[in-house]
């Protein structure tokens, strides 16, 4: 559940919400149907994206085949259906500190310690990109800022082993 939607159930806790404190938990809920529609649509399309995010990479790092095997790209696959479903559950309670703690700080983990980070960073944004160009604008604009939580926490640990390493 969204956290600020949270503390405002809590904080009624034992009475009756205000007028202010109703519109908002029915402005929440009202727009968490389409959100729920916008789901059905990004699951629908999820083949597709991660398709697309996987022949970007391709074109982007040739080399990986012979370097990975062939799992290679089914693994950036399986890793990038992974962050869409976390980006699209997000979206959907409209929490990007849900795919912040859920996901990102372990994704970034992981992907740094057993990857190589300039193609992890670029599969992140290959994901942005298949999401853009399959999606509805508007839907693409929604999902969008929370592939890029991902992003960007996977950013601070590039900057903290770069930190780390001149140290």
């Amino acid at each position: 559940m969204n956290r600020s939607i949270r503390r405002l159930l809590d904080s009624t806790d034992g009475k009756l919400p205000s007028d202010i404190e109703s519109e908002q938990i029915l402005g929440y809920a009202e727009a968490l149907v389409a959100r729920l529609d916008l789901h059905r649509v990004i699951e629908q399309a999820e083949p597709t994206i991660l398709a697309d995010a996987v022949d970007i990479l391709r074109k982007r790092f040739p080399e990986m085949d012979g370097e990975h095997g062939l799992a290679a790209f089914d693994q950036s696959r399986r890793d990038l259906g992974l962050v869409l479903r976390y980006a699209t559950f997000a979206m959907v309670m409209r929490d990007p500190d849900f795919i912040h703690d859920k996901l990102a700080v372990w994704f970034r983990t992981i992907m740094f310690a057993l990857s190589n980070p300039k193609r992890v960073r670029e599969s992140l944004v290959a994901l942005e990109e298949s999401v853009t160009r399959n999606l509805p604008a508007m839907s693409a604009r929604e999902l969008v800022p929370y592939i890029q939580v991902v992003s960007k926490e996977f950013q601070v640990a590039l900057g903290e082993e770069t930190a780390r390493r001149a140290a």
